[in-house]
């Protein structure tokens, strides 16, 4: 707070008096000034050497006001000179929030006031409103007999007084512990100003105590500078009251309510009234007043003290991965409820997506908006690699680790081009290539070109993963943050951003190195692929062989335990390829509570928050993250194991009971922070996509079992005589065969055309990533794909799938029947001993109706079968446009002679 410069003001009592010996001293302490005041021009040496006397004496209004009532007289009674000694003895009181003898306010209230006598006290203590936001309805009484023209001065020089009381309120407020440390600080601020303010009204007791030339109007020109900047402060508590008005919506901060419902009696402020609103406030007022000199000057200091707190929690968030926010106002909000070990059941990846999210854009300091996901992610990395018990450097050795990994780098990097250059002089000594070469190279690199729009539709749908290079190597990162260069040189912002750019560099190698070297994603990730994709099902064969008679059971009565020691009986044979696999003992046997579609299309409908019917028009169709979007949807805290079991009653009540192969599934156990990329959300995922594979290997399986038993000898004897067993015959071999080409061809196209390029595309993805989100983000968009591509995410698609499988199966289940009624016929047919026509009686009637009832049933299974397999084709032509181009993969390979194109009904 800057003071008055005039020389005058610092003049000494001597030499004020040398220079004007006819003046008469300051001071109204007794009540002979009051009475002699007429004669004083008569008396120079006398007034002066009393003068010199009442100096010694304190300024008090209480008793100056004293001798005016005890000798009744007004202030204009008096001569003019003695009005501007008395009003100015008041004004210095007011100036400091003490009611004078002849100027009297009254503080604003929001409550109403009682007339109990306090009114008339001088002392009247402020704090009792400092509630109050009207503060420029200050009321002010002076005395009506004063001089006009001393009251005119007067009234231009209250508002001092005005934002005094204003500010000094504020400070008694907002300096509670429950408004938190930046209003600590800024109240801290406030208290200098406030002290060199005082200050100021000191000198100018000083001077009317001592020196003979200050005059009401010497105090109206010392007082402008102070006046301003007073104003300065009182306009910037004022918007700080306001924002009280405001009330924050945001849902992030329900978990803190219900926090704070167990204690009662604790003060809860709002965070519009702290915190980053108050930093915002701050920095708006100083961009918007940054031409004015003096209020640059001003919320400069402010914004410098109010943001120190926030920075030491940012700093502590970027360097340790830790928050100390005792009073909720960082930007970045903690979750406690939300703990690693959840991830191990929550199917929504609560711990990564909610255990540290951003608040609010009104809760994030708007200087540092462009930084906020720099911010977060970086404190998130440390506190993940903080939680694996890793040793986090200090922040000065950051650097040096920084400067170590950009060289690791940079030789990782030369080492590739040194390899590419080998691979380049070798393919020009090599022999020219073959007709038969160059024609399969070409037909690969058709088959690449073919394959490209794939993964750029992939790319172009899926967000870019943040990668943050800095100020030093992308300028342009820091171009939002130029336009407020005021506000970075009041915060040194220059300095933080080098920090953050070395924190989040630090964090995000640190835990890109723990996940990718010392916790082996990559190998972890082969293992997921080799038994959920079953690329090497060895084991998978022999674990249903040994465990097909407890599979037959229904599901509620198969024994996990025994399931489990079946599979470990198999991944450890030697003879097998599992048994080389160091992570085959995180393989666990589990069963579903539902098919595979019903679990996909209550995904799709969201059936676990949505009753409706999961044929209900408006269905997730087409967009490659609805699965993920409608699962998200679900409660926070609540797994999809659990949402399956809450359904299992209804479907107890279905038609067709759960045996073991519809429930039979896997899961695969990971710890933390593998967890963060295989969380439960991935690995139910991958669950859908081996009960997938699973379930088309099995009705593969049942197929050619079908396809043994029409080998037999009733099948493969011709019945001539009898000429519609013979065309049922043929009718029957002809069903099964397509169907058994629909289930190979089908489970060819997800295995090699879709799960198979896929993958190879997420390998050479990791081995190019530079962040751990995009690890998460590639990983994601692989399992994304593979489910959108297999028509798991598409539930018109589904359901056709679903009609096509259950077709298959009742042939196969309708075999049995099949063959019985044509050994009954044949039976029949020897022991009547005619062979050119069947026998008569009730025999024959029932061995007639037998065949027309098995040919019914399977002209039914023909058409139903031949309907779905049109419908399914004529679907994956239409969404081949709309959703991926990869449906036409399997269109070529469902109807690759037009058989179903070209047989209409």
């Amino acid at each position: 707070m800057a003071v008055a410069t005039d020389p005058h003001l610092h003049l000494s009592s001597s030499a004020a008096y040398a220079s004007s010996p006819d003046i008469l001293p300051r001071s109204i302490s007794t009540g002979d000034l009051w009475t002699q005041a007429p004669h004083h021009q008569q008396q120079p040496h006398h007034s002066q050497a009393h003068a010199m006397h009442t100096s010694q004496h304190s300024l008090s209004p209480s008793t100056s006001s004293g001798l005016g009532r005890k000798h009744g007289t007004a202030i204009g009674a008096h001569p003019d000179h003695i009005q501007e000694y008395a009003i100015m003895e008041d004004l210095l009181f007011v100036f400091m929030g003490i009611a004078g003898t002849y100027i009297k306010f009254d503080l604003p209230s929001d409550e109403p006031h009682d007339d109990d006598g306090l009114a008339d006290d001088p002392m009247q203590d402020i704090d009792s409103v400092t509630s109050c936001a009207n503060w420029d309805n200050i009321h002010y009484e002076i005395d009506p007999t004063l001089d006009p023209s001393l009251r005119h001065l007067v009234e231009k020089l209250l508002p001092l007084a005005t934002y005094y009381m204003s500010v000094d309120a504020f400070v008694v407020k907002y300096a509670r512990f429950e408004f938190g440390t930046v209003s600590h600080a800024l109240c801290s601020a406030l208290r200098d100003l406030l002290k060199e303010y005082l200050n100021f009204i000191a000198q100018l007791e000083h001077q009317f105590h001592t020196s003979a030339e200050f005059t009401l109007h010497r105090l109206w020109f010392y007082a402008q500078d102070t006046l301003q900047q007073m104003h300065i402060l009182h306009q910037l508590v004022s918007a700080m009251r306001a924002l009280g008005g405001h009330t924050d919506t945001d849902d992030d901060h329900i978990d803190a309510v219900l926090d704070g419902l167990n204690d009662p009696d604790d003060v809860r402020i709002p965070d519009t009234q702290k915190g980053a609103a108050l930093l915002n406030l701050l920095s708006q007022r100083l961009i918007s007043l940054s031409g004015d000199p003096k209020c640059k000057q001003v919320y400069t200091f402010l914004l410098a003290q109010a943001s120190q707190p926030y920075f030491d929690i940012l700093n502590e968030w970027i360097y340790r991965g830790h928050i100390k926010d005792a009073y909720n106002e960082f930007m970045v909000l903690e979750k406690s409820h939300v703990k690693k070990e959840n991830l191990k059941e929550d199917f929504n990846d609560a711990y990564w997506e909610m255990r540290y999210t951003l608040r609010g854009d009104s809760l994030v300091p708007s200087f540092l908006d462009p930084l906020k996901s720099q911010i977060l992610l970086a404190g998130k990395y440390l506190n993940v690699v903080r939680e694996c018990g890793v040793n986090i450097a200090k922040p000065e050795a950051m650097h040096d680790a920084v400067a170590a990994f950009d060289e690791e780098k940079q030789q990782q990097h030369w080492h590739q081009q040194q390899q590419q250059q080998q691979q380049q002089q070798q393919q020009l000594h090599a022999p020219a290539p073959t007709s038969s070469s160059t024609s399969s190279s070409s037909t690969s690199s058709s088959s690449a070109v073919g394959a490209a729009p794939l993964s750029r539709s992939t790319s172009a749908t899926r967000p870019e993963p943040f990668v943050f290079r800095g100020h030093v190597h992308k300028p342009s990162d820091l171009s939002q943050v130029a336009v407020r260069n005021d506000v970075w040189a009041a915060v040194d912002g220059g300095t933080f951003v080098k920090s953050l750019e070395i924190a989040y560099r630090y964090a995000n190698h640190t835990l890109l190195h723990l996940l990718m070297h010392e916790q082996q994603l990559n190998a972890r990730l082969r293992s997921l692929k080799h038994y959920f994709f079953l690329d090497q099902s060895d084991f998978l064969t022999s674990f249903l062989d040994l465990a097909k008679d407890e599979l037959k059971r229904p599901a509620a009565d198969i024994s996990l335990s025994r399931l489990q020691s079946l599979m470990d009986i198999v991944l450890r044979n030697s003879a097998s390829v599992s048994a080389s696999d160091p992570f085959k003992e995180d393989v666990v046997v589990v069963m579903s509570p539902l098919k595979l579609v019903d679990q996909l299309l209550r995904i799709i409908n969201v059936a676990g928050l949505d009753t409706t019917d999961p044929a209900t028009p408006g269905a997730a169709n087409g967009n490659p993250q609805d699965l993920a979007n409608s699962l998200y949807l679900l409660d926070r805290s609540q797994s999809l194991s659990g949402s399956m079991y809450s359904t299992s009653a209804h479907a107890g009540g279905a038609k067709d009971a759960l045996n073991g192969y519809d429930a039979l599934t896997l899961d695969y156990t990971v710890t933390f922070p593998l967890s963060l990329v295989i969380s439960r959300k991935a690995l139910t995922k991958y669950q859908l996509l081996f009960r997938h594979l699973l379930h088309l290997k099995h009705v593969e399986d049942m197929l050619c079992q079908s396809w043994m038993e029409q080998k037999g000898p009733t099948w493969r004897n011709s019945s001539k005589s009898l000429a519609d067993v013979q065309t049922f015959k043929f009718r029957a071999f002809a069903l099964r065969s397509r169907m058994l080409c629909f289930v190979q061809q089908f489970t060819y196209y997800v295995t090699s055309e879709v799960l198979e390029p896929n993958w190879q595309l997420l390998e050479t993805n990791l081995s190019k990533v530079d962040t751990v989100d995009e690890v998460l983000q590639f990983h994601s968009d692989f399992l994304d794909s593979c489910l959108k591509e297999c028509m798991l995410t598409n539930s018109k698609l589904l359901r056709i799938y679903n009609k096509l499988m259950s077709s298959c199966v009742k042939f196969v289940n309708h075999m049995g029947r099949f063959s019985q009624a044509l050994q009954n016929i044949e039976a029949e047919q020897q022991r009547s001993g005619v062979f050119n026509m069947p026998a008569g009686g009730k025999d024959a009637v029932a061995q007639q109706q037998q065949l027309d009832a098995i040919i019914r049933t399977l002209t039914k299974l023909e058409e139903g079968f031949g309907y779905h397999m049109r419908l399914l084709i004529d679907s994956l032509n239409y969404f081949s446009a709309t959703e991926t181009v990869q449906f036409l993969c399997l269109v070529v390979r469902l109807d690759y002679n037009t058989y179903y194109k070209n047989k209409r009904i």
